[in-house]
């Protein structure tokens, strides 16, 4: 003997299937934008190295083998910027003066920023330090900046 249920019931259980499907499907999308985001914002985090009479040098330790430099000009007037980085190894208890301790100059125009890429062959705007040490950012070892001066252009 067969059992049968009744129209209606069927409907509502078939219903309940759809909604329950277009539910996960919506959490799953969710789900899916949200690492997406969390992994941009990751790759995003540019860590503030030194800040001085309007212009900032900030660092991203994540990405390509180099660390990329940020510059950021909040001034009204265009201002010409020198620096240079020591790479300073705090576990060793060491520190290294990157780019055979040459001083980095740059141009920045009002409110401007520029800031280094992994497919930008600009190296004054990436930092070399696998010569010294094979990850960095990681607390253990990080950029600092050194004689950083900062001269209105007129």
């Amino acid at each position: 003997m067969q059992h049968f249920l009744p129209i209606r019931l069927a409907k509502s259980v078939n219903l309940v299937a759809l909604s329950v499907t277009k539910l996960f499907r919506t959490l799953l999308l969710a789900s899916g934008l949200l690492i997406a985001f969390s992994m941009q914002a990751q790759t995003e985090f540019w860590t503030s190295l030194s800040e001085k009479d309007g212009v900032e040098i900030k660092a991203l330790y994540q990405g390509c083998d180099d660390v990329l430099i940020k510059l950021v000009n909040s001034n009204d007037y265009s201002v010409d910027i020198s620096w240079k980085e020591t790479l300073v190894n705090h576990f060793e208890q060491t520190t290294n003066p990157l780019n055979d301790g040459k001083a980095k100059t740059i141009s920045l125009g009002p409110n401007e920023t520029v800031s280094g890429d992994c497919s930008s062959s600009e190296n004054i705007l990436r930092t070399k330090y696998s010569d010294f040490i094979t990850s960095i950012g990681d607390g253990l070892s990080t950029i600092e900046i050194k004689e950083f001066t900062i001269n209105r252009d007129e």
